[in-house]
């Protein structure tokens, strides 16, 4: 995103697992901006999750003053707040995809991915290692030219691997993943 003015971004924004926190802290911070930031940041999650969330946290006027996109689709009978569900685990998958393919299309210039809990996509059988995994298979990209970055305080921190037992880290550390680390987070970040 160098050069663009962040004031000026538009962000997709992903409900998470519908069953864990994701619906909640997203709406809570949607709730926090104000409506005229609010109206840059579209929603994407399963609607009659997010209705009901915001409902039970009485932020109703926030769900209907934002653009929410439905995805990740789930029947609300497999939505129990705090239960470990393979659907919850597609849900937050098919929510992230979405995101990122509108992000490919120009619709947005950002991603924000809720919350996910790694053992209920593990349940629905999908093969996830975190969201830089989810990127570089949505985008057509190797596992290994994604990275996760963490920016903050003027640091910039680059996993070179993520989510993943300490012998498979260790048989992918190699010279040439390091330097690509390197480079990702080599670029000009607007904070």
């Amino acid at each position: 995103m160098a050069g663009l003015d962040h004031r000026d971004s538009r962000v997709a924004l992903t409900a998470g697992d519908p069953n864990g926190v994701g619906p909640e802290i997203a709406l809570k911070a949607l709730a926090a901006l104000p409506p005229e930031q609010r109206n840059r940041v579209t929603l994407f999650g399963p609607v009659a999750v997010l209705q009901k969330t915001a409902t039970s946290l009485h932020l109703q006027d926030v769900l209907s003053s934002i653009t929410l996109v439905s995805a990740g689709e789930m029947s609300t009978d497999f939505h129990v707040p705090g239960q470990v569900d393979p659907a919850a685990g597609r849900s937050a998958i098919e929510s992230a995809t979405a995101a990122i393919q509108a992000c490919r299309r120009g619709e947005f210039d950002g991603v924000v991915a809720g919350p996910h809990h790694e053992t209920a996509i593990a349940q629905a059988g999908i093969a996830f290692s975190g969201y830089p995994s989810l990127v570089a298979s949505v985008c057509g990209l190797t596992s290994d030219s994604v990275f996760l970055m963490l920016v903050g305080g003027g640091l910039r921190i680059v996993h070179v691997t993520l989510h993943e037992s300490v012998e498979v880290a260790l048989g992918r550390l190699r010279t040439e993943l390091v330097i690509a680390a390197t480079q990702a987070g080599d670029w000009p970040v607007n904070a």
